[in-house]
């Protein structure tokens, strides 16, 4: 479990001594630390019960989770790198296009933790390019896994609206509702890739003598979001909107004011 020190600390130790009970120094090294846990919350900001339970779960696991797992350790990397035991240690870091590229709606908390991901990743790179310790992101796009293929059905987001007041669901409206629930199911079903590609990529990153900054995975994130990284952010966000069927929706209370 990731979001226990004390459970991340234990690995490590597992790890230590079995590389000391080599019978030979440099016998036993530690290659690569890989971080791929993740979790989603699918809510929008507003529908969110407690910023203390799903959200801050989702900043522990994709984030806080995978920085205490590189700070604990660091040091076996470190150590293997100035002894000249190990020079080739690598971490990799499973982020997400999310990671990149941040506008799909009822998943900002996913993506605030991904950005963060990214972006200490980022630093880290440079922190530890003078010990010659690499950082690899891995962004893969929608992949058939375990996280994304309960958003295809639409269940998971049935139970957060029905779990909502009578007052929010009032403010926001059904249309509102199944335009959004759409949309996500459309993104989580159609153009998945197979998430054999990913491990293969993963396999790559861990073997390579010399690993890629950055490993892009789906043509779709490859191309298509690579262009959309390129717009302005308000013409971004229009297209978007456009796309999602949100600029046609009406609320009802901003409606009825109007008239």
């Amino acid at each position: 479990d990731v979001t226990k020190i004390n459970e991340i600390e234990e690995a490590a130790e597992i790890i230590r001594i079995w590389i000391n009970s080599a019978p030979m120094a440099g016998h036993r090294v530690l290659h690569a630390v890989v971080n791929n846990a993740g979790i989603a919350s699918l809510e929008l900001v507003d529908w969110m019960q407690s910023l203390s339970t799903n959200s801050q779960k989702v900043m522990d696991v994709n984030f806080f989770g995978m920085v205490n797992t590189i700070k604990v350790h660091l040091p076996i990397l470190k150590s293997q790198a100035l002894s000249g035991v190990y020079e080739n240690s690598r971490i990799i870091n499973v982020v997400s296009v999310a990671g990149l590229v941040g506008s799909v709606p009822a998943l900002s908390m996913y993506h605030a933790s991904k950005f963060a991901a990214e972006a200490f990743s980022m630093s880290l790179r440079s922190e530890l390019a003078p010990f010659g310790i690499p950082v690899v992101t891995v962004n893969p796009s929608f992949h058939k896994t375990p996280l994304v293929e309960p958003m295809g059905t639409g269940s998971e987001l049935d139970k957060v609206w029905k779990g909502l007041s009578p007052e929010l669901k009032a403010e926001y409206g059904q249309d509102y509702f199944e335009v959004l629930r759409s949309y996500i199911v459309q993104i989580s079903t159609q153009g998945m890739w197979e998430s054999s590609v990913v491990v293969d990529e993963l396999v790559r990153c861990v073997e390579l003598l010399v690993p890629p900054y950055q490993c892009i995975i789906g043509s779709d994130a490859k191309f298509g979001m690579l262009l959309v990284r390129m717009l302005p952010v308000w013409l971004n966000h229009y297209v978007q909107d456009i796309y999602t069927g949100f600029r046609a929706v009406k609320l009802k209370g901003m409606y009825s004011k109007s008239r």
